[in-house]
């Protein structure tokens, strides 16, 4: 005699009685891991000087092969470093004592000052070193 089919109450334990329970509780493990490391992530305090180094990073990967000047300043991580303010300038002054870059523009709208003169315009060594003797002679503001 066949015996009838009995349902039973559901048992977690019982999870892997049914076809596809692999990938089931794969799937499962796998939100569970992603859970955890997006609430670290959120946990993660970006100091100033972080944030400017990554947005920094993303600038120059993203216009590494540009050659437009109005496009490797318009670019949205060069725009976030000037939207930094302030802040900023440290660490863009710091790049510059490392080596000329097209840091004119962000210094210009955050400092709302022009200390290159026009015959040095587009020679970033020169603009470089414009900049450096105008921080140099800034250095009680910039420094507090």
């Amino acid at each position: 005699m066949a015996q009838a089919f009995q349902e039973k109450p559901f048992e977690p334990s019982r999870i892997l009685d049914w076809p596809g329970a692999a990938f089931s509780v794969r799937a499962d493990s796998m939100r569970a891991v992603a859970e955890h490391y997006a609430a670290a992530a959120s946990r993660v305090v970006w100091t100033k000087q972080h944030l400017f180094d990554q947005l920094t990073l993303e600038w120059r990967e993203g216009t590494f092969l540009v050659s437009s000047l109005s496009d490797i300043v318009a670019h949205p991580s060069y725009q976030r470093i000037i939207g930094m303010g302030q802040d900023a300038l440290p660490y863009i002054l710091d790049e510059l004592r490392r080596a000329p870059d097209h840091w004119h523009w962000a210094l210009v709208s955050i400092t709302g000052a022009n200390p290159v003169p026009p015959e040095s315009s587009g020679d970033l060594e020169r603009m470089r070193q414009a900049w450096l003797s105008w921080a140099s002679s800034k250095s009680d503001v910039l420094h507090g």
